[in-house]
């Protein structure tokens, strides 16, 4: 399967904070990749940077072969919203509150193509019916005048209307009743036959339910990826992420969390090592080391071949 979208060794500041540190990952034709990780890991910084929001970086984003992100603001402009489209996790930010919401729609296809007002109206109706909205109520209506959920369907709209190559997803279910996220979820899994999604979640179960790849993510370091993560982990950070989930069972094994400051927390080469129970002192200078496994990737040094002699890490 070929390379859509590919990020290579990825470091993004912002201010002073370190927020991805060397970062790689590739997104396939027609493949859904989510990104999982609690609030504050980076993967909206991630995604922005991807974009060509973030200009503080190191490392190399390239798309369909073509490196992008040493491209000029106008030159981003005519792949953004046509080919690469994001979902932003905040609907409210992506709407101008004095321009209705139809019209606000309709503005990447008028930018990126030459569709005539007829078309344009149609194809805009046609996507808000989709997504289990009334229509003519959500064409016409100005953002505020919509609940939160209606504006984050309107807003997923929006970011797909042009139907593009790769479609970033920011958490775009946090505001949506359980009927309208199977819509979503609907949405996402018919794109898959002509493009690729990055879903960014901190959602286990949706990331189980809709990711052909999982891609685990804490403070900015990418420490687990592959096909079968979330239902056979083994990074101590991605087995703790899963047990998390809510179950309708009772029974939980209860995981003991060290309380650090953020001082500690970026002092440490291995980003869960103030809360790992295998912690050597290697972890604390060095990120984890990197091993395949079968189709999934990992960096913890509990995998590297000398491990059970633990006094050469110590």
């Amino acid at each position: 399967m070929d390379k859509l979208l590919q990020i290579k060794n990825l470091s993004v500041k912002l201010g002073e904070k370190q927020v991805v540190k060397n970062l790689s990952l590739d997104i396939k034709i027609g493949e859904v990749v989510a990104l999982v990780g609690e609030s504050g890991s980076g993967k909206s910084t991630l995604a922005r940077t991807i974009m060509g929001f973030e200009k503080n970086f190191k490392g190399e984003i390239f798309f369909k072969n073509r490196r992008i992100d040493m491209l000029s603001d106008r030159e981003y402009s005519k792949i953004r919203g046509k080919k690469i489209a994001m979902v932003f996790q905040n609907s409210m930010n992506a709407f101008n509150p004095t321009i209705r919401t139809g019209s606000q729609i309709e503005e990447p296809l008028y930018i990126h193509t030459e569709e005539k007002k007829k078309s344009v109206f149609e194809k805009v109706y046609s996507a808000l019916g989709k997504l289990n909205l009334d229509k003519k109520r959500a064409y016409s209506s100005f953002p505020h005048e919509l609940s939160g959920g209606m504006k984050q369907r309107a807003a997923f709209a929006m970011g797909s209307i042009c139907d593009p190559e790769i479609l970033i997803l920011d958490e775009v279910t946090t505001a949506i009743d359980v009927v309208n996220f199977r819509t979503i979820i609907t949405s996402v899994r018919e794109r898959k036959k002509n493009s690729s999604v990055l879903l960014i979640t901190h959602n286990i179960d949706l990331a189980r339910t809709l990711a052909d790849r999982v891609a685990v993510i804490k403070n900015g370091v990418l420490i687990e990826e592959g096909k079968n993560i979330l239902n056979a982990p083994l990074h101590p950070y991605t087995k703790l992420l899963v047990s998390s989930e809510l179950t309708i069972s009772c029974k939980r094994k209860k995981i003991k969390i060290p309380l650090y400051s953020k001082t500690d927390r970026e002092s440490y080469g291995c980003p869960f090592a103030p809360n790992c129970f295998d912690v050597m002192k290697i972890c604390m200078e060095e990120i984890g080391y990197e091993k395949k496994i079968n189709d999934r990737i990992i960096r913890c040094w509990k995998y590297h071949p000398d491990y059970l002699r633990r006094k050469d890490f110590e």
